[in-house]
């Protein structure tokens, strides 16, 4: 198991991951490393600020019978209140899905069944 060792530029907390398969960080424009807890909040800050009609894409991923939203390193899970399936002419599928955070609402769509992306625009505050 490979160790990564870093101090996160936001919370500035030594961390020391282990795995195979990530850092357990995430890199900025600037190259500075932020662990995955501050990327959670910065996504969620992110969703919550957005302006009505602004759009931001995250992933959409179901567990389950349940569909959730969720960030890169899955450190954010957003429980989605409601989804329907349709179709698309070039995707063949479509899914259009709702779900709230602090008393903000916001639409997603995902194209296609090989994809987890999903756009997501904010309705109303």
């Amino acid at each position: 198991m490979k160790t990564t060792e870093f101090i996160c530029t936001v919370c500035k907390e030594h961390k020391k991951h282990e795995s195979d398969i990530t850092t357990g960080h995430a890199t900025n424009k600037a190259g500075d490393k932020i662990c995955f807890d501050c990327v959670k909040q910065i996504d969620l800050d992110s969703l919550v600020n957005l302006k009505k009609g602004e759009k931001i894409c995250f992933y959409l991923v179901k567990e389950g019978d349940k569909y959730k939203v969720t960030n890169w390193p899955g450190t954010m899970v957003l429980n989605v209140d409601y989804v329907r399936k349709g179709k698309h002419n070039m995707a063949i599928s479509r899914y259009d899905i709702w779900f709230t955070l602090e008393r903000h609402l916001f639409h997603g769509v995902q194209y296609g069944e090989n994809t987890q992306v999903c756009h997501i625009k904010k309705l109303i505050k």
